[in-house]
């Protein structure tokens, strides 16, 4: 029989003992002592890979007592810290990273905290994905990375951001996440851009509320609200083009202060500002100066043909002169700024 055989080998006590989930049969199993507590399976298993990965407390007691090693890793690059994580069992998880655990020195449990599987997962990431709050935390307390990414390079809080955990960004955050980094590298989202993108409303203001900054770009140029908008998400939009800040090449805030009575805008009172030779007028502010004029002179020479309707006529037109002052000024300020002296 080759070594590997010997290793691996079909039939194993000890991983049938810890299958049942009975503590006596495992104990007699360890006690006979015909195979090594740290034997394999098929899936490159031990012993404690399964106890830890069913939540079976007791038993991961007992083999770490009898000195199994918390470090072996199976085919798929998983400890048993990580399978403890994966399924949320945190007391399972406390004595693979606790005093329990005699063999393994502190800086090899801190090794075990961020070791990474074949797939770049850390225990905490796989917690995250499970949504195992308490896990993420005992991490955390044993010097857990809590901004690890896996393979892909999502963090902890991209991940939950795209799956709209609004409990999770909160544990994460404030706990160390970083809003703006690190970015999924393909994308260059940000924890924002995942959580607009997903279309999750209530993800993507609680991250505005914590401070991440609408105005970040993806490596296509594109912030959260354009992605919103991109993947249809028209309130989510709405409510993020409500909250973004204008940039410089943005429109002007034009504040105005008056003093006295203000008049209304008339035809009139147009071609009496047009006339005045301290302001200056652009061309399309003359157009509709000179307009206005010929409307008054119609009115006043009584040249509408119905003066039943006259005054109805001249209330739209005054309207109408007033709208299109402020279409205007609309223009005018949309144009590059310029110094303008009243």
């Amino acid at each position: 029989m080759s070594f590997f055989s010997k290793l691996v080998g079909v039939n194993l006590p000890l991983h049938q003992a810890v299958t049942s989930g009975d503590l006596a049969k495992v104990q007699q199993a360890v006690q006979k002592g015909t195979n090594s507590i740290d034997k394999v399976d098929k899936d490159g298993c031990t012993a404690l890979h399964i106890a830890a990965s069913r939540g079976y407390t007791s038993i991961v007691g007992e083999l770490l007592d009898r000195h199994a090693s918390s470090s072996v890793v199976n085919l798929a690059g998983m400890t048993p810290v990580h399978l403890a994580a994966q399924n949320g069992h945190v007391s399972c998880l406390q004595l693979l990273l606790g005093h329990r655990n005699k063999k393994d020195a502190a800086h090899v449990k801190l090794q075990l905290v961020n070791s990474k599987d074949k797939a770049g997962r850390a225990p905490l990431i796989l917690a995250n994905m499970g949504h195992h709050l308490n896990v993420v935390l005992e991490l955390v307390h044993y010097g857990a990375d809590i901004n690890s990414v896996d393979a892909s390079g999502c963090s902890a809080l991209v991940a939950a951001a795209q799956r709209g955990d609004v409990q999770s960004l909160g544990t994460l955050f404030s706990h160390g996440a970083h809003l703006e980094g690190p970015r999924l590298p393909v994308e260059g989202w940000t924890a924002l851009h995942a959580a607009a993108a997903a279309g999750h409303e209530s993800a993507t203001l609680w991250l505005l509320q914590a401070g991440a900054n609408l105005s970040t770009k993806d490596n296509q140029g594109q912030t959260a609200m354009d992605l919103a908008l991109k993947n249809g998400y028209i309130g989510l939009y709405r409510l993020l083009k409500a909250r973004m800040p204008y940039s410089s090449s943005s429109p002007p805030t034009v504040s105005v202060v008056t003093t006295g009575v203000v008049e209304p805008v008339t035809p009139a009172s147009i071609t009496s500002s047009s006339s005045q030779s301290n302001l200056a007028l652009s061309p399309l502010q003359q157009m509709v100066a000179e307009a206005a004029g010929q409307h008054q002179r119609k009115l006043s020479h009584g040249s509408l043909p119905d003066s039943r309707h006259s005054a109805s006529t001249a209330l739209h037109l005054s309207t109408g002169a007033a709208v299109a002052a402020a279409a205007v000024t609309d223009i005018e300020l949309r144009r590059e700024p310029a110094a303008v002296h009243v």
